[in-house]
């Protein structure tokens, strides 16, 4: 995050953040760069903290119609509810 670039405050608490740190690969940093990234993102249509198949496809510039952005998604959506969670967007 060199370059004069500042942190974006994250949503995330003290305890939430080690937890990511210790089951990813991503630094603290990174993390609440993701997180920032991921309210932005999951919030373009609906602010309910998940990003459904529309914002996912519409974050990626991606058609609505393609296999590709379908197998993209469930690739993401690891339990298969139909919403990427924080969680599933940082594994």
């Amino acid at each position: 995050m060199g370059g004069g670039q500042s942190i974006p405050s994250s949503r995330l608490k003290e305890k939430e953040l080690k937890q990511y740190v210790a089951m990813t690969n991503f630094d603290e940093e990174t993390i609440k760069v993701l997180d920032a990234q991921f309210a932005a993102l999951s919030s373009s249509m609906v602010d309910d903290g998940v990003m459904d198949k529309k914002e996912f496809q519409n974050a990626l510039g991606l058609r609505e119609d393609s296999l590709f952005t379908e197998r993209m998604f469930q690739l993401f959506d690891e339990d298969g509810d139909g919403a990427i969670t924080f969680t599933e967007f940082i594994c």
